[in-house]
């Protein structure tokens, strides 16, 4: 019943006070994805974009794991960091290196997340007229709720 009530469009439509469920297209969309981050399992809810702590520490042990492994600093080939290639005495270097930021501590903001079952459909910003969200169209954006556009022509 999830997945078949979850992200149905109708009146009305809004931002929500909930975390975990920030935006719902319609009340169904809202008890059913309220009901998923009660009851289902973790990797249901990360399908259905519900945003419980388990899901963002998962996702973030992720995001962690992946930083560490493409982390690409350091010598390769036989160089000896210092652009002189295979050249084996060390250089003098010019100024101290500077401490490296982790990439999750210097973002200011959580990137978007976009759940498995809404990736493609790039939805814009929320319509000012109606509060649905908006579908880009070209360079603009429409809401598919009221037909409101951005005005781009």
């Amino acid at each position: 019943l999830v997945e078949k009530f979850s992200y149905m469009r109708f009146d009305p439509e809004g931002i929500t006070q909930n975390p975990e469920i920030p935006f719902a297209k319609s009340m169904p969309d809202y008890i059913m994805r309220w009901l998923a981050s009660r009851f289902l399992d973790v990797d249901t809810q990360e399908s259905l974009g519900i945003q419980t702590a388990e899901v963002r520490a998962r996702k973030a042990a992720q995001d962690a794991a992946t930083s560490i492994t493409s982390d690409t600093a350091g010598p390769t080939n036989g160089g000896n960091g210092n652009g002189n290639g295979g050249s084996s005495e060390p250089q003098a270097s010019a100024a101290p290196a500077a401490e490296a930021v982790p990439a999750a501590e210097a973002m200011t903001d959580t990137p978007p997340v976009t759940p498995t079952k809404m990736a493609g459909l790039e939805l814009g910003p929320a319509c000012a007229q109606c509060g649905g969200m908006m579908q880009r169209t070209g360079a603009c954006y429409t809401c598919s709720s009221c037909g409101y556009n951005t005005g781009c022509g």
